[in-house]
């Protein structure tokens, strides 16, 4: 039985100095960039730059009017808090292990995205053999190298990449789909939720006021889920700490809780010639955005 390991800090550089040999000869070779081929299709009329201005726009419509997330769980909430809180602390994932057994999240956009999904599918046909995918898919089948593990040992089960182009393809594809979902890491509906969960927070209070690990390694290690559980966690604190805050229910209705803020914030502004006044939770509005450290475009 196999595990996924989230990969150290020293794995995304060796996978940076191993695609930098391969894009060398890449180039060499000719293989186009991404740009060069949204150049061709806009000289050949493949896309138009009316396209291209009105996906810009679309994109700034969408980064206003955030679309709206509606999470299923399919256990009670404190299985799922357990079964996901495992996981999260010890940065390791099962192979088959299934998010879909334990939550869904659908995803409701504005009408206006089916328009930008459309361009977007359209570059991506023609750029899937561009120098920059081909790169990232070399990234991730050295990462898969190194951080896919056997369960008894401990030790990776491929050597090398070259190990892993000997697989099915079919079976490739199913590793490379599962190993990504690892690394994008949980929804944040579900990271706040297990933020304010008491197998959580006994946790962070003693971790906090002894000054212990909150999880194994320094945090430039720390994974995506790592890294967002601590922010919404000193999210929460802070946020206790408002008397004006909202709390029981409504503190768990992420809607609720993120236009308080927002209207919050519009009073700070409308009362700015009173000097400023601010907490740390309030510096940064709704859901942030926790980046991966390598960009896996699909």
């Amino acid at each position: 039985m196999w595990y996924f390991r989230y990969p150290r800090s020293q794995d995304f550089v060796e996978a940076e100095y191993f695609i930098a040999r391969q894009a060398s000869a890449m180039r060499k070779e000719g293989v186009l960039t991404t740009k060069m081929i949204e150049e061709m299709l806009l000289q050949k009329g493949i896309v138009t730059s009316e396209q291209q201005r009105r996906t810009e726009e679309i994109k700034k419509q969408l980064q206003l009017n955030a679309p709206k997330r509606i999470l299923t769980l399919f256990e009670s909430e404190q299985v799922v808090i357990e079964r996901l809180l495992i996981e999260i602390l010890s940065g390791t994932r099962l192979v088959l292990f299934n998010e879909e057994d334990y939550f869904k999240e659908e995803i409701k956009f504005p009408l206006a995205y089916e328009e930008l999904h459309r361009y977007t599918q359209l570059i991506s046909n023609h750029t899937v053999s561009s120098l920059e995918s081909q790169l990232e898919a070399q990234k991730i089948k050295f990462l898969l190298s190194r951080c896919v593990r056997d369960v008894l040992t401990g030790f990776v089960v491929w050597s090398s990449v070259k190990d892993l182009d000997r697989l099915d393809l079919s079976i490739y594809r199913d590793l490379e789909v599962r190993f990504f979902k690892f690394l994008r890491g949980f929804p944040q509906k579900i990271i706040r939720r297990i933020a304010q969960s008491s197998e959580w927070t006994s946790r962070w209070m003693v971790a906090t006021k002894t000054g212990s690990p909150l999880f194994e390694g320094p945090i430039i290690d720390w994974n995506v889920n790592q890294l967002s559980l601590g922010y919404w966690s000193m999210f929460y604190e802070n946020l206790g700490q408002d008397p004006e805050a909202p709390t029981g229910d409504r503190l768990k209705d992420d809607e609720y809780v993120d236009s308080w803020l927002i209207s919050q914030r519009n009073k700070r502004e409308t009362n700015r010639v009173s000097g400023p006044v601010g907490n740390p939770y309030q510096k940064q509005m709704g859901t942030p955005e926790i980046e991966h450290k390598v960009q896996f475009r699909r």
